[in-house]
C-alpha cells in the first residue's frame, strides 16, 4: 500500500527540474528537509515528549526551513542574474552544501538522542563520530572552495 505512489514521487523530482530554473533548488533544498525535519519534530515531540511543542517546531521544523528555503531563493536568484550557471553558483552551491551537511547532522542527530562518544554508547554512536568527521572534512573543502577564485569564463 505505501509503495502505490512511489512512481509518482520518483517521476516528480525528474518532471519539476525541467521544467524550470527553481524546481532544482526548492528540491535540493526545502523539499528534501521537509520529511526530515517534520519526522524528527513529531518523534521528539510527540512520541518521546522529550521538548516542547514550541521549541522543537522552532528547532527541528522553522529554523532549518528558514535556512534551505533562503538557499533555494538566493541560488534561483544567482542563476537569473547570470547566464553562466559555473559562474553564477560557484559560491552558492558550496554553501548549500555546507548547510546541508549540518542541518541533515543536527537533525538526525538529534532523532538519535544525540549519541555523543562520550555519552553511554549505543550502536549509533560509531555513525554519529563517522558523520562528525566527515562533515568536517566536507566543511573544510567548501571553505577552501570558498577561498578560490571564480570560475573564468570562456
Amino acid at each position: 500500500m505505501t509503495y502505490d505512489i512511489g512512481l509518482i514521487l520518483g517521476l516528480f523530482p525528474i518532471v519539476a527540474t525541467t521544467s524550470g530554473r527553481w524546481w532544482r533548488w526548492l528540491i535540493a533544498t526545502p523539499i528534501t528537509v521537509v520529511p526530515i525535519a517534520m519526522k524528527t519534530m513529531h518523534q521528539l515531540v510527540n512520541d518521546e515528549h522529550v521538548i516542547s511543542p514550541t521549541l522543537g517546531c522552532t528547532l527541528y521544523v522553522i529554523l532549518p526551513m528558514a535556512i534551505t528555503i533562503s538557499l533555494a531563493i538566493r541560488l534561483g536568484r544567482s542563476v537569473r542574474r547570470d547566464e553562466d550557471l559555473k559562474r553564477a553558483n560557484h559560491r552558492w552551491v558550496t554553501y548549500a552544501l555546507f548547510a546541508s551537511v549540518w542541518i541533515y547532522f543536527g537533525l538526525n542527530f538529534a532523532f538519535f538522542r544525540f549519541p555523543w562518544p562520550w555519552s553511554p554508547w549505543t550502536y549509533r554512536t560509531p555513525n554519529g563520530i563517522i558523520y562528525v568527521i566527515f562533515g568536517t572534512l566536507l566543511t573544510t573543502a567548501c571553505m577552501k572552495n570558498l577561498r578560490r577564485k571564480k570560475p573564468e569564463t570562456a
